[in-house]
């Protein structure tokens, strides 16, 4: 039987006793027993008092005592069941847990987190603020190990073992809870010696989320700390979804149904992808949503207003190339009820909704109510946690790099027909994916060997070219060529006179620098010409020292 159905039978027969043992007190002769004393001795009976009874005790009474036993009964054995259940998890985390992940907090997003690394195979440890919450009953359901605790106390980073740990994220659901959380876990860490886990962040201010990004870019600590802001991730995925679905990357004409922190970030990530266009977009604003957002922009982000023609959507105009509805508030059945009225008005040629659970939308397909123009995104952590939790930036920037690879074969004529690599990031071979990947972790050496810097823009872009010494791009240059060529080699390709082929792994280029053609070394060196654009489409500058 679950423990849910357990307890609703304990909670069943307790009332009975109580109901049971009232109307036999009351049944006693000669009226000895008025409502209130009737009602004082049917509760006494979980204590096993029994009031007096002359002539015999009434069946209904006995009857009672011994569901009240059977309830007394059944508390001690799960309370000493939980206890022993703790110190048995507890035990199994101290001695056994290596190379888990490790859930910090039961705030919001952290029970889909929690079961989205646990589908994808992770062992997974929660430390649980308030032991025997419903979000930390879920979390045990889903299989993961629960630690009761307050992960602000270096001595639980000792209990759950953080330096055996690979990665630990924390989702206390506090900005400043979360920060003492890093810096309780990361004082346990004995950075010397040797692999140490990665820490995820969440921050929901985006002041402090751009600062302490900032601050792990140019830190020079061995302890790998990202800060991550969940809205600014589910923009980026809204817009990933609309640029697959209209093959546009920077829509000219956007409109925009929501308002709250995802609105907010997806309408800064629309004008700065059409400002690295070189040209200004239109944000179109539905309804009264539409007025809210316009004050948090003008609060926000009041650059927007400037770099961008953001006004009331009308009916007037030409309709635009995409929809989006979005806002962190707004329940999924609201969501989807947006979405299908502004496809029913003909409101975009791609209505792209936000939803926190991708199963949300199932039930629309199923009966036929979702037009197929409607397209949902699931941006909820549960969706994050796979890939932009896991490896967060170095994600985004790998999916950058793709993205701006195709831009360039495209400006150069090429197409998918003579290219098999210009495919969206989904339909890319696994190991074009870790190629891309092991780019995106070395863009920290690249940036140190500039003597510059990276940061989360909190503005307009500034520039797309990276204006550097010749000698010093050949170097860079020279540098990204021999490491793609460590990559391919360790994941097993090898060169080829004829075509590439993925499936096989044979790579024509697969050669030393000086053999390689003059237009393909051109292609390493834009690489860092454009880095700045390419940190423009997530959202992050490179700093250059004034020299």
């Amino acid at each position: 039987m679950q423990p849910v159905r357990r307890t609703q039978v304990a909670l069943v027969a307790a009332g009975s006793a109580v109901v049971l043992g009232y109307i036999g007190y009351r049944a006693v002769p000669h009226g000895a027993y008025s409502p209130t004393d009737a009602l004082y001795w049917s509760i006494s009976l979980f204590a096993e008092r029994v009031g007096p009874t002359p002539g015999g005790t009434p069946a209904a009474v006995d009857i009672a005592r011994f569901l009240a036993l059977g309830v007394i009964a059944y508390a001690a054995f799960t309370a000493a069941a939980l206890v022993l259940r703790d110190r048995a998890d507890a035990w199994r985390v101290r001695h056994l847990a290596r190379h888990h992940v490790i859930v910090a907090g039961t705030g919001s997003g952290a029970a889909a987190a929690v079961d989205a690394l646990r589908s994808a195979g992770n062992d997974v440890v929660v430390i649980d603020a308030e032991p025997g919450s419903r979000e930390g009953l879920g979390m045990r359901a889903a299989g993961a190990l629960v630690i009761p605790g307050d992960a602000t106390q270096p001595s639980i980073a000792t209990a759950v073992r953080v330096g055996k740990a690979r990665l630990v994220i924390v989702l206390t659901g506090d900005d400043e809870r979360n920060l003492e959380v890093l810096a309780a876990a990361a004082s346990g860490i004995d950075a010397s010696g040797g692999r140490t886990p990665a820490f995820h962040v969440a921050v929901d201010d985006v002041e402090a989320w751009r600062e302490l990004s900032h601050a792990a870019f140019a830190g020079s600590t061995q302890v790998v700390t990202e800060f991550f802001n969940v809205a600014d991730r589910a923009a980026l995925a809204l817009l990933g979804a609309a640029a697959r679905l209209s093959g546009v990357y920077a829509p000219g004409r956007v409109l925009i149904d929501g308002d709250g922190p995802v609105a907010v970030r997806t309408v800064v990530h629309l004008v700065r992808r059409a400002l690295l266009e070189g040209r200004r977009t239109e944000i179109l604003l539905a309804g009264e949503r539409g007025s809210l957002l316009r004050r948090e922009l003008a609060s926000r982000e009041p650059w927007c207003l400037e770099a961008a023609d953001v006004r009331p959507a009308d009916r007037g105009r030409s309709r635009p190339l995409v929809a989006i509805v979005c806002g962190a508030a707004r329940a999924d059945a609201a969501a989807l009820a947006s979405g299908v009225a502004l496809a029913r008005a003909a409101a975009g040629e791609h209505i792209v909704v936000a939803v926190q659970r991708a199963s949300s939308a199932q039930g629309l397909r199923l009966v036929g109510l979702a037009p197929p123009v409607l397209h949902v995104v699931a941006t909820g952590v549960e969706t994050l946690a796979r890939e932009l939790l896991e490896r967060s930036n170095t994600e985004i920037i790998a999916q950058a790099k793709h993205e701006d690879y195709i831009r360039l074969e495209l400006e150069r004529g090429e197409s998918p027909q003579t290219n098999a690599s210009l495919v969206e990031w989904d339909r890319l071979p696994a190991s074009l994916k870790e190629a891309n990947r092991r780019f995106a972790e070395s863009v920290g050496a690249h940036v140190a060997a500039l003597g510059a810097d990276i940061r989360p823009l909190a503005h307009a872009p500034a520039t797309t070219k990276l204006a550097i010494a010749q000698p010093v791009l050949e170097d860079l240059a020279r540098g990204e060529h021999e490491r793609w060529i460590s990559s391919l080699e360790h994941d097993g390709w090898t060169p080829t006179s004829g075509p590439k082929d993925a499936v096989a792994k044979l790579h024509p280029l697969l050669v030393p620098w000086d053999e390689l053609p003059e237009s393909e070394r051109e292609k390493d060196r834009d690489v860092f010409r454009n880095l700045p654009r390419m940190l423009g489409l997530v959202g992050y500058e490179l700093v250059l020292p004034s020299s």
